[in-house]
């Protein structure tokens, strides 16, 4: 089995910085965890994202196999793209760029997940309010109870009191 590109695993590029290979790194335990895929082949994938994520994510081991892949060395082809690049005048205002799809910075989601998800939280919000509601009517009947009972209790001595 030929050895894995790491970059390519996480799907990052070759210059993303922590932050990047961490995002990357959680998107993919998400998407290939054993307990949340059962497809046969998400757990061979999972410990190439995890090796993918140990060499990437310590400084000392990226440089190393930056080195041994060759990173730093720039092939001539693409030295002579990013020179053309240069040259080329800057995109008129009319010609914009399509955005990217939205998602989700940290989780990844799709607008349609991040929407269920807020939805998801507003609903345990509203259940976990009206508990709260429910258990201060409670104690406030808790507290209307015992004032009657001592009420009555009071009474009751008064009325023994003026009997005897």
């Amino acid at each position: 089995m030929p050895p894995q590109n790491h970059y390519a695993v996480l799907g990052v590029s070759r210059k993303a910085d922590q932050a990047e290979i961490r995002r990357a790194f959680l998107g993919k335990v998400k998407q290939y965890h054993p307990d949340v895929n059962n497809a046969p082949g998400a757990t061979a994938k999972m410990v190439e994202v995890n090796e993918a994520n140990s060499v990437l994510s310590d400084p000392k081991l990226r440089a190393e196999y930056d080195r041994k892949i060759g990173v730093g060395a720039e092939p001539q082809r693409q030295r002579a793209k990013k020179r053309d690049r240069a040259q080329r005048p800057p995109a008129s205002a009319s010609r914009r760029a399509r955005p990217a799809p939205a998602a989700h910075w940290v989780t990844g989601d799709s607008p349609a997940e991040a929407q269920k998800r807020k939805e998801n939280r507003e609903r345990i919000d509203r259940d976990i309010q009206r508990k709260r509601e429910r258990a201060e009517r409670e104690r406030q009947e808790q507290r209307e109870q015992a004032e009657r009972e001592r009420q009555e209790q009071l009474a009751q001595e008064q009325h023994e009191a003026a009997h005897q």
